[in-house]
């Protein structure tokens, strides 16, 4: 017996070096540079307001786009940097006293993460850090007597989420999901007045807190390494 366990150990040695050669193969050095595109598939849930005015913001399901790159400061991290943008989340809705409003809304998102990344058969990438979100949107009533729109304005959040990178070290398939969570927007809301002029001002919190703070984002890129 003691004979066949001597005979096997030569195998099982190779076999340790060999997993240990493919997966630092599979690593990448610090200095290395890589860049993601896709489509995006963002969610923002819309609250419920008991009797309006005022009017939450819109919400649900769009399409939009991200784009992103990094450079790796170990073989398992690298400084992550990624824009994306919702598609246009809209409303239609009518309150108390004949009010009504027609919105919608658009979101910018920029984040600054630290992603590591583990070797596996598909390589999964954690990542988290944080992210300023740009929100716009416009209003106006159904008659469209008096109308508005909100300039882009940038306020801060935390983001996390998960990478799996399928492929190639060169070039891979990345499907992902990120979640966002962010305060509620401030900035300058304009009116457009009776002459067609816009009448802007400091603006409390948009759309009174009635604006969802949780993204969830599924997303499916191509990742180039170079």
């Amino acid at each position: 017996m003691s004979a066949v366990k001597c005979g096997l150990m030569p195998y099982l040695m190779c076999a340790l070096m060999l997993g240990a050669t493919l997966e630092a193969a599979a690593q990448e050095s610090a200095g290395v540079v890589y860049v993601n595109a896709g489509v995006s598939f963002p969610h923002q849930a819309a609250l419920e307001v008991g009797s309006p005015p005022p009017f939450a913001a819109p919400g649900g399901n769009t399409v939009g786009w991200l784009v992103g790159g990094g450079v790796f400061v170990s073989p398992r991290f690298s400084i992550e940097v990624e824009a994306s943008r919702t598609g246009v989340m809209r409303a239609r809705q009518a309150g108390r006293h004949d009010t009504s409003e027609v919105s919608t809304r658009r979101d910018w998102f920029v984040s600054f993460g630290l992603k590591a990344h583990l070797s596996s058969v598909v390589r999964i990438e954690p990542v988290a850090g944080s992210v300023l979100v740009g929100n716009e949107g416009t209003f106006s009533s159904f008659s469209g007597e008096s109308s508005g729109y909100f300039p882009l304005a940038w306020n801060p959040g935390i983001m996390f989420g998960v990478d799996f990178r399928i492929g190639g070290r060169r070039l891979a398939f990345v499907p992902g999901l990120r979640f966002v969570f962010t305060g509620v927007p401030n900035g300058t809301q304009c009116i457009i007045g009776y002459s067609g002029e816009p009448l802007c001002s400091q603006a409390e919190p948009r759309w009174q807190y009635h604006y969802p703070r949780w993204t969830q984002r599924p997303s499916v890129a191509l990742g180039v390494h170079f």
